[in-house]
């Protein structure tokens, strides 16, 4: 155990983690648990880097559920591959192969659904477009100080919040309501 845990000796590993978790949010392994849950390799991840600027990142209120070591029950996800080529949407074989096992793809909302409960829309990685199609209010959440969420990009695999200072609303200012996101 790393020296900085050393008083965690002893205490059950799933509580250790949570106490990691909330001590030291940087923590390597619980940033590297985002991508795992998702993928049983890094293959597509590795072969998505090499497409024109392509940086993949997960994006959701509630991404720090997934550094945890257990199951995310119902966690909303999308992820998005900055790909400005729109060449990546041809891989789609590879991006499936590389996904954990006993998935089901709802191919109409674009969403690949675990049996863990957790979801993710991967409509922008599959289509190519631009603009990513997104269920807003599953995505972000209204905090006391505005629209949340946070995102973590796979070459950096550092969870990061998204504040509402960031988050552009439809018109022009920050969001500091989901509603002012919702159309634009």
């Amino acid at each position: 155990m790393d020296p900085q845990y050393k008083l965690l000796e002893g205490l059950p590993p799933e509580l250790c983690s949570r106490i990691k978790d909330h001590v030291h949010l940087a923590d390597p392994e619980n940033d590297l648990n985002i991508w795992t849950s998702i993928f049983k390799d890094e293959s597509w991840l590795e072969l998505a880097l090499t497409f024109d600027r392509c940086s993949p990142v997960l994006l959701g209120y509630d991404l720090s559920r997934l550094r945890l070591r257990r199951e995310p029950q119902k966690l909303y996800v999308a992820l998005l591959a900055c790909d400005y080529s729109g060449d990546l949407r041809r891989k789609e074989s590879e991006f499936f192969v590389a996904l954990q096992d006993g998935y089901e793809y709802d191919k109409t909302h674009y969403e690949i659904h675990f049996p863990s409960g957790l979801t993710v829309n991967v409509y922008e990685v599959l289509t190519g477009d631009e603009a990513a199609r997104l269920p807003l209010e599953k995505i972000f959440r209204n905090k006391e100080s505005g629209a949340y969420s946070q995102y973590c990009f796979y070459t950096d695999k550092k969870l990061k919040e998204l504040e509402p200072s960031q988050i552009l609303a439809h018109g022009s200012g920050p969001a500091y309501r989901l509603r002012a996101i919702r159309n634009g």
